[in-house]
């Protein structure tokens, strides 16, 4: 991708032209939402993004051709109606956004969470039949993708469709290309979450889940040394640091109160 320089993209951002859609277009971007995503999210797009502007680009079916064939600063709004939890490549599909869009520019993305995902089966099913079917959607659809030697095969079967999100690593993956949480909503099922464009960042496939982590220490003399440990938090949680920071107060210790970063499993392995 082309290096711009951040006063480039601020006086690119101050230059983007915006000007209404036409009737027609405005009418053709309203149905496509509401067919797409319903009524409730068409209004809730319309009152709080600027929704008809011509810098806006609504994405519904993500294609990563088009968005690399995208005109850079053309937009300083990005809408993606698709699930995060339906797609593939949601890195690169970042890293590129990252790249077209104005700096403080807005991204608007949604996303199904694991604990809604939970939820909903344990009121929908008894408790025995719920553990079953939730043990089996966890290890399908979010150990299998995360695994170096089955990742593959599992995104060549289902397409990468049915992902299971947490919210931690959605917000994680934000931050870590780029972005900073602004605001988050909940509508129906889904969570949404709106988020500026604040630095440039290279594009990188460094895997950032699987079971064990690797950590930089220093010994003695100051030289460093590579520390294997298991993970007692969700993918992406060490993006997280200042929003966990913002939003959670801090326990005895120094700890955090009510640490989303940290998985069910980890809070288990964390008392040993």
């Amino acid at each position: 991708m082309p290096a711009v320089s951040a006063k480039s993209r601020e006086n690119n951002l101050l230059s983007v032209k915006r000007y209404r859609l036409s009737k027609d277009a405005i009418d053709e971007r309203s149905k496509r939402i509401k067919d797409y995503s319903g009524e409730r999210v068409w209004r809730f797009l319309d009152k709080n993004t600027d929704l008809y502007a011509s810098s806006t680009f609504v994405i519904s079916e993500v294609s990563l051709k088009e968005l690399t064939e995208v005109e850079i600063h053309r937009y300083s709004t990005f809408i993606i109606l698709k699930r995060l939890n339906n797609l593939r490549g949601i890195n690169k599909t970042f890293f590129l956004i990252n790249d077209k869009i104005a700096n403080n520019g807005l991204l608007v993305c949604c996303y199904k969470s694991q604990s809604t995902i939970k939820q909903k089966i344990f009121k929908k099913h008894p408790r025995f039949i719920a553990d079953i079917i939730y043990f089996m959607r966890f290890i399908i659809h979010r150990f299998i993708p995360r695994m170096l030697f089955t990742s593959r095969l599992y995104y060549d079967l289902t397409g990468g469709q049915r992902r299971v999100l947490t919210k931690t690593e959605v917000l994680g993956r934000l931050n870590f290309c780029g972005f900073k949480i602004e605001r988050e909503a909940k509508i129906n099922d889904e969570h949404y979450v709106f988020a500026r464009r604040i630095k440039t960042v290279q594009p990188t496939n460094l895997r950032r889940y699987g079971v064990l982590i690797k950590l930089k220490r220093r010994g003695k003399g100051g030289k460093l040394f590579n520390v294997y440990k298991f993970r007692t938090m969700h993918p992406y949680a060490e993006f997280l640091q200042d929003y966990v920071y913002e939003k959670s107060d801090l326990a005895e210790g120094g700890k955090f109160k009510n640490d989303i970063r940290v998985s069910t499993i980890g809070r288990f392995m964390r008392k040993f």
